[in-house]
């Protein structure tokens, strides 16, 4: 069992079974990742943030108007063009 105090471990009661352990850091690294910006988009993550469509971005993309790599098949956007086309919309 554990007592957390503002996200600092006051005492260790018993020790933690393998599951526990588990639950307690991803809970931790969901809540240190939340607020973090991605790296990268998916196609239809990015259209929706820019509110755009899924085939402007393909237009974009073609005419080499927008950066993209591909990452195990999937198209990704980076991050540096949402703030770019922020700037520019």
């Amino acid at each position: 069992m554990l007592k957390i105090v503002s996200m600092k471990i006051v005492e260790i009661i018993q020790p933690l079974t393998r599951e526990e352990i588990k639950d307690v850091v991803k809970e931790c690294l969901s809540e240190f990742h939340k607020d973090s910006l991605p790296d990268h988009y998916s196609k239809k993550g990015f259209a929706k943030k820019i509110g755009k469509s899924t085939s402007w971005i393909d237009e974009e993309r073609r005419q080499g108007n927008l950066d993209w790599i591909k990452i195990g098949g999937n198209i990704r956007i980076p991050h540096s063009e949402y703030l770019r086309l922020i700037n520019q919309l």
